[in-house]
């Protein structure tokens, strides 16, 4: 097919504006995300995905172990891993409520674990005898059972102490030094809007379920 003057001379002008078009520096677009100051991000995503990979080594010897010491099957998994305020970590609180209140080497701060009625009593039901399932209702613990949850709080330290280690984490010593079951007693010296890092752990205790917040 005879290509007429006029076809040839937009064959050439199309084949000169792509190469004009090629040859231009591609400008990449800014990446916006909006960015909330008043909770401003403290820990970075690998860090988080690092606690993450902590946690899951955790949850794993807190299953084993929880299912050693009331023989029977129990299961433990890592239910989030957050950077909220701490304002939010106290709203978050139930009352009555067990919340350990734990030293950790030299750190500013305390970690505070709040471990949740709904399988602290079965837990203790157990302990004392009983099949571990209590009166599915939230009461206060007594002086007793305050202590027994203490110990329990404190071998759970001792276990994330260990998978501290295994991720080659500076040994320090974590020590439950209280337990409060008034959120109003909590006594920590941080502004409420500072950013905490917030550990959830799920654990599934016979028919119950309730969650572990480091």
């Amino acid at each position: 097919m005879a290509l007429s003057q006029k076809d040839i001379e937009d064959l050439i002008s199309s084949v000169i504006k792509k190469s004009d078009a090629e040859d231009k520096p591609q400008i990449a677009k800014p990446r916006l995300r909006v960015y909330d100051f008043r909770r401003p991000d403290k820990f970075t995503k690998d860090q988080l995905r690092g606690v993450q990979l902590l946690f899951d080594n955790f949850s794993r010897q807190l299953t084993s172990y929880f299912s050693g010491v009331f023989r029977m099957a129990i299961h433990a998994n890592v239910n989030s891993i957050d950077q909220i305020t701490y304002q939010e970590f106290a709203k978050g609180l139930t009352s009555p409520c067990a919340v350990g209140i734990a030293t950790w080497g030299k750190a500013p701060a305390n970690m505070l674990i709040n471990m949740s009625l709904r399988v602290a009593l079965p837990m203790l039901d157990r302990l004392c005898g009983g099949g571990g399932n209590p009166p599915g209702v939230s009461r206060t613990l007594t002086e007793i059972e305050m202590a027994m949850t203490r110990r329990m709080l404190q071998n759970m330290t001792d276990l994330l102490r260990m998978s501290l280690r295994e991720f080659h984490v500076q040994d320090q010593e974590i020590n439950v030094t209280s337990l409060e079951v008034n959120p109003l007693f909590i006594q920590q010296a941080m502004p409420p809007n500072d950013m905490v890092l917030s550990a959830s752990v799920a654990i599934k205790f016979g028919a119950q379920t309730g969650t572990v917040e480091f």
